[in-house]
């Protein structure tokens, strides 16, 4: 078995107990998810399994958009509604332009500090774990990106100004900071009340699978859910081998442009990342394309992610 799956994480569990609960549906243990999500929040998590995990190093770095609804006028200590009272300002009074203006500061490059209450490790401890003994620490800033923030609409309602928005951020970004960020320029405190994620990497919500789903799916043999790992790197060129070439390749050895069909497609420069696919379209590898001091090309594989077994 494998493939990624596009799934619909609900609020509540965190996003390892959903790993966990795919691991008991698909009987399978090599399962991993890409792109924490908080327990409270939902949307896309993109899960590899199989083989596919040993590719997750490849999808990293993806971009994620949200869906984000901001309440100004309170802090807490988790910079979201689940964590506790800091400071409540009972005369928020802030203005749209105030608000609009705030936030479009907060659009390119820029060092954001992770909250306490977060998944990052400090001297290999979770920093969520040293926020539950009452310990805070110095914690290095990450470089991050706000690509694109869209307000999509400012209801009033008790205790403070709610905003709705949508944001595209790079890997690494807290929204749950941003927000807080965002409350500490307006001198009136925020948080994050809600968060949905609806997109990561290539992977969009409206095509994502809840449990339920994947649970129906399984128990009629269905494995629809399993989408072709290549999906995760779209935007890697795509070799096909030839079927002389397998046994080669599964050995790991490096592969000279006649061992694929189509070799032109292999003109790129050194250092390329691609896919190595059968015929038929089979996922077999990703590889290297690299040049011999004699000048002739060749595709060193880095992930060969079937077995022997495809030869039979």
């Amino acid at each position: 078995m494998i493939g990624i799956i596009n799934l619909l994480k609900p609020a509540g569990p965190t996003s390892h107990d959903v790993v966990n609960w795919l691991r008991h549906q698909l009987g399978i243990r090599q399962i991993g998810h890409l792109g924490t999500l908080d327990p409270g929040a939902a949307g896309v998590l993109p899960v590899c399994v199989g083989p596919a995990t040993r590719l997750a190093e490849y999808m990293s770095g993806w971009s994620k958009k949200y869906r984000v609804e901001m309440l100004l006028g309170l802090e807490t200590d988790s910079q979201d509604l689940f964590g506790k009272s800091l400071r409540i300002f009972s005369n928020c009074q802030v203005t749209e332009e105030q608000i609009r203006g705030v936030l479009n500061q907060m659009l390119g490059v820029h060092e954001q500090v992770p909250p306490m209450v977060s998944a990052v490790k400090h001297q290999g401890k979770r920093l969520y774990e040293l926020a539950r003994e009452g310990k805070t620490v110095a914690r290095e800033s990450r470089t991050i990106m706000i690509q694109e923030l869209k307000v999509c609409g400012m209801p009033t309602i008790e205790p403070g100004p709610r905003v709705l928005f949508e944001v595209n951020v790079s890997k690494g970004t807290y929204i749950r900071t941003l927000c807080a960020e965002v409350g500490d320029q307006l001198g009136c405190g925020g948080c994050m009340a809600f968060l949905i994620r609806t997109r990561c990497g290539p992977f969009a919500i409206e095509e994502a699978w809840t449990l339920e789903e994947i649970k129906t799916a399984v128990q009629q043999g269905d494995t629809s859910f399993l989408l072709s790992p290549k999906l995760g790197l779209t935007d890697w060129p795509v070799w096909t081998v030839k079927s002389e070439a397998l046994t080669q390749l599964l050995n790991g050895a490096s592969l000279g442009a006649e061992h694929f069909i189509r070799s032109e497609s292999l003109d790129v420069p050194p250092g390329t990342m691609g896919c190595l696919q059968l015929p038929e379209g089979e996922l077999l590898a990703v590889g290297q394309v690299a040049e011999s001091a004699s000048g002739q090309w060749y595709c060193q594989p880095k992930k060969v992610l079937v077995s022997g077994n495809v030869l039979r």
